[in-house]
């Protein structure tokens, strides 16, 4: 069993409030919960962190399209991105990296649509 990676629309608070609810250590977690589950957001896959990293086994545990997008918005864009062209290049293509795993991903025509809809917009990542 794993969790669900989403990649979601930054809508209805600020960068503070995500990063404080991704920190699972705050004492607003409740409300913090409720106001980033809200948000528009898109299944990028199912992925094991914890089993990634208890048995130091990315290939196992992480889709390579999870991996990917993960790489692109908490790497390259510092845990939010700006939706634009490039970008829903770069999600799209990572879709086409192999899924060693026994997890699944999203839909990647669901995602690209979701990505085009919001475009402009900013996104992060949270798994569930």
């Amino acid at each position: 069993m794993g969790a669900d990676m989403e990649l979601q629309i930054l809508q209805g608070a600020d960068k503070e409030t995500v990063q404080r609810f991704k920190g699972w250590d705050n004492t607003l977690f409740d409300e913090d919960y409720r106001v980033v589950g809200g948000m528009p957001g898109v299944g990028i896959g199912e992925v094991s962190w914890l089993k990634a990293s208890l048995f130091g086994d990315d290939e196992t545990f992480i889709p390579g399209t999870v991996m990917e997008v993960s790489r692109i918005i908490d790497e390259e864009h510092d845990g939010f991105a700006v939706i634009d062209d490039a970008l829903i290049i770069a999600i799209k293509d990572a879709f086409a990296v192999e899924n060693a795993t026994t997890y699944d991903v999203g839909d990647v025509s669901v995602v690209v649509a979701f990505l085009e809809e919001h475009k402009g917009k900013e996104c992060f990542l949270v798994s569930w």
